[in-house]
């Protein structure tokens, strides 16, 4: 007997009874959360915290793309950087 069809397509489940199909953004949510878990469990000095971040930001949306968000974070501490290694005691809104 083979085994139930399961996934986001529902499918059969083993006493014969019907698993409802999620839909695509109940499957984003079931990726996003199967993402955060996996960082999380890594040990502590492994976890990124930014990407940590945008997986719960993103719960509840469709297909968000981390990649610019971390990018756009990477070029914002380049910039505190810069001005701590300058010295720059001035108030500047980054």
């Amino acid at each position: 007997m083979a085994a139930p069809e399961q996934g986001i397509h529902g499918g059969v489940r083993a006493d014969g009874g019907t698993i409802p199909a999620m839909s695509g953004l109940d499957a984003a949510r079931a990726a996003n959360r199967s993402r955060f878990a996996r960082l999380v469990a890594r040990p502590e000095p492994q976890i990124d915290l930014a990407l940590g971040a945008l997986f719960i930001a993103s719960e509840g949306r469709e297909e968000l793309d981390p990649e610019p968000s971390l990018q756009r974070l990477d070029e914002l501490a380049e910039r505190v950087r810069v001005h701590l290694d300058l010295g720059d005691g001035t108030v500047r809104r980054v």
